[in-house]
């Protein structure tokens, strides 16, 4: 973390942090800040120092995470979001300089700022929200008055994109409902159709027959994701998990009769599994106090990868055994490792990691870790396999896709990188998440892609804003 002055000058260093979720600078020159995504906020000094506590996460209400602080106008209180535990203790605190316990404000799923003259500003279900708010004792009122419609929230879990002067500005980012579409590419960028109408689409995965998709997706403005399913012979969506929490990043199992995906319904996202045919409840498959994204299924079903975040504050590497067992760290350091997958025949693994200072693709032995090759040569991440192996792929910092072909022989070797198309994913692509997936002959990508008329999303601000309350 570092300051400069705003007249310019050379950046000053505060301290080190691996750079969380959010941070508040108080008009005495403390700053709170997340550390990480999965850690309570740190204070320090605008001097710099050594960050120390200024809050501590409720055990007893399940808390897993402090983020997105902000300052009350007496620059010793703050609000931030608590996430984790239940619907019923996820919400707004108030918290103090002087104190790391915490009270609750307001249940809601997003952030929440305090707004003069005596509103605190949150998002809820797609809408901006006011509560009249009592500054002095940090009480909310449980009335909630519409300000506006259409507001992102809940990516990452908490955020929203508001914020409000002292002089009655207010500025907050619009969405676009329906910003992606599936579209399949040829290796040479060319357009060969689309899967469904445009919507909020992440973490694709083609079933093994390639005759279904599974597929993380926002329904309108809601701010929870579901996994659904879209089976190309009938041209039609089903549904697939129905929590009110968050459910991501599917994987169809190598027989393709299970899918395993994360959920939230329990508070940090846990793996579970389900019957691809969609009866029943998903099954608890792990369920640790961080969150987990899967990332791979071994061909042969015996193993599925994940990342988390390790005991260094950063996304390590798992392994766990598909029918039950102790997972164990597969690649675990100061630095993140993601997105690891398999190759074919389970002797290799590729993945992401920065601990260059940028995300570049990596190549290591299955599993005895023995070797290491860098695949990408310009920063690279969301690392795929052929299904024979024969070809690895990567997408660069400029969403360039690019194809490396692998050899055969007792060791792994890589031919230089042969950049195929340009893709448009959304601006900021998470480090635990992916936004396409190759067809098994590796001769078409299905990508969710950015459209042209979503490629920001605008910020509105509105003078005088609480004229405009109905309440």
């Amino acid at each position: 973390m570092k300051r400069v002055e705003a007249s310019g000058g050379a950046p000053q260093k505060i301290c080190d942090t691996a750079g969380g979720r959010g941070g508040a600078w108080s008009p005495d020159g403390v700053i709170v800040f997340s550390d990480t995504a999965a850690t309570p906020l740190l204070r320090v000094s605008d001097s710099g120092g050594e960050p120390e506590p200024a809050t501590r996460l409720n055990v007893s209400r399940g808390e897993i995470s402090h983020r997105y602080p902000s300052f009350l106008p007496d620059g010793r209180r703050f609000l931030f979001f608590a996430r984790g535990g239940t619907l019923e203790h996820r919400g707004i605190y108030v918290g103090s300089l002087g104190s790391l316990d915490s009270r609750l404000v307001l249940k809601s799923e997003s952030l929440g700022i305090y707004a003069p003259p005596g509103y605190l500003l949150t998002v809820q279900q797609g809408m901006l929200v006011a509560h009249e708010f009592d500054e002095k004792n940090a009480r909310a009122g449980n009335r909630p008055i519409r300000v506006t419609e259409s507001v992102p929230s809940g990516a990452p879990p908490g955020y929203a994109p508001i914020a409000a002067s002292t002089n009655g500005l207010l500025a907050f980012s619009s969405t676009h409902l329906h910003g992606r579409e599936l579209v399949w590419f040829d290796r040479a960028g060319r357009r060969l159709g689309t899967v469904g109408a445009a919507g909020d689409f992440s973490t694709p995965d083609l079933s093994p027959d390639e005759k279904r998709l599974a597929v993380t997706m926002r329904e309108g403005s809601k701010p929870d994701t579901d996994v659904w399913l879209f089976d190309f012979a009938r041209v039609a969506w089903s549904r697939f998990t129905f929590d009110p929490a968050n459910e991501r990043a599917p994987l169809w199992s190598p027989d393709g009769a299970r899918i395993l995906y994360a959920s939230a319904s329990r508070g940090p996202l846990d793996l579970y599994e389900k019957p691809a045919g969609g009866a029943g409840e998903g099954q608890l498959v792990l369920g640790t106090s961080s969150d987990k994204f899967p990332s791979d299924w071994s061909t042969d079903g015996r193993f599925f990868v994940y990342h988390t975040f390790g005991g260094k504050a950063a996304w390590d590497l798992w392994v766990a055994p598909a029918g039950g067992g102790k997972p164990v760290a597969f690649l675990s350091s100061r630095f993140t490792e993601v997105q690891g997958v398999l190759s074919p025949d389970s002797r290799w693994m590729a993945y992401a990691s920065d601990e260059s200072g940028r995300f570049e693709t990596y190549v290591t032995e299955f599993p005895e870790k023995k070797g290491r090759w860098q695949i990408s040569t310009n920063g690279g991440m969301q690392p795929s396999w052929r299904a024979d192996g024969r070809e690895l792929y990567y997408v660069g910092p400029d969403q360039t896709f690019s194809s490396v072909a692998v050899g055969v022989s007792a060791n792994f070797e890589a031919a230089p990188p042969v950049a195929l198309f340009k893709a448009n994913f959304p601006p900021s692509v998470p480090a635990y998440w992916r936004y396409y997936v190759p067809s098994a002959d590796g001769q078409r990508f299905l990508v969710a892609a950015l459209l042209a008329e979503a490629g920001a999303s605008p910020i509105n601000v509105v003078l005088n804003w609480t004229a405009g309350l109905k309440k």
